[in-house]
């Protein structure tokens, strides 16, 4: 019996958190048994039944009161899957058969009554066991989603915290603007270097507008001999715009 209370321990479910969910490997903290533990409690499960029946004979008036071995069925097919499930309901008709309907001690069943009985616990057993592995296979495929998703906050929170670091520091500055080229983004390391307040320029001006002009020029001159390219620059002081390699006309 002390096996047996470690299997039922270890395989009913347990309070666990969704933090714990996400880092484990079993599904909503159920602890499914696997391989021969599996099978053993099986086995356990379906004699415990019988011998339940069995000390209960005189109240059940010799009936097989078959519907008992439902439960064990459903423990382990809830626990141990498809198989374990599919074992107790195997274990389950000949142990009926054998202990519970005439002739006593024997596979044979003379009733044809009893052969429906025996017949509809099969069918019961065989639907309840693949409804439990169709439970355990949905939960397996949310947790591996509860995890894949955990997993992607947390990258997004760091890909956040960083972004938000970035922004706000003095040291860099940041700049963004809509497809009209009009400032979305003005963060407080391009207020110190341009001299702007971010009041003054989002949703205002473009780049260009606060920009030196001569210093654009330089800069595209420079970022030209660099690139072999040669920059030509719309009036106005709007962006450089590349006309092809030097010696090309462009198109």
């Amino acid at each position: 019996m002390n096996g047996f209370a470690k299997l039922l321990k270890a395989a009913l479910p347990s309070v666990r958190t969704p933090a714990q969910i996400a880092g484990g490997t079993e599904p909503f903290g159920l602890g499914r048994l696997k391989g021969w533990h599996a099978y053993l409690f099986a086995a356990i499960a379906t004699g415990t039944t019988l011998a339940v029946r069995l000390a209960l004979d005189r109240p059940f008036e010799g009936r097989p009161a078959l519907v008992l071995f439902t439960l064990s069925i459903m423990v382990s097919a809830y626990v141990g899957g498809l198989r374990a499930g599919l074992l107790a309901t195997a274990l389950s008709y000949f142990a009926s058969s054998y202990y519970l309907l005439p002739p006593i001690h024997s596979f044979q069943v003379a009733s044809g009554g009893t052969q429906w009985q025996q017949l509809c616990m099969v069918l019961s057993g065989v639907v309840i066991s693949a409804l439990n592995e169709a439970l355990h296979r949905t939960r397996r495929l949310a947790t591996r989603t509860l995890v894949e998703n955990k997993k992607a906050e947390e990258a997004l929170h760091k890909a956040g915290a960083l972004q938000t670091a970035i922004f706000s520091s003095a040291n860099f500055s940041s700049i963004a603007t809509d497809e009209k080229g009009v400032i979305q983004i003005f963060n407080v390391g391009a207020e110190r270097m341009l001299g702007y307040t971010a009041a003054e320029v989002m949703n205002k001006v473009t780049p260009a507008e606060i920009s030196d002009p001569q210093e654009v020029i330089a800069r595209a001159k420079a970022l030209g001999d660099r690139r072999c390219l040669r920059i030509d620059l719309h009036s106005q002081g709007r962006q450089p715009v590349s006309s092809g390699r030097v010696g090309h006309s462009a198109a």
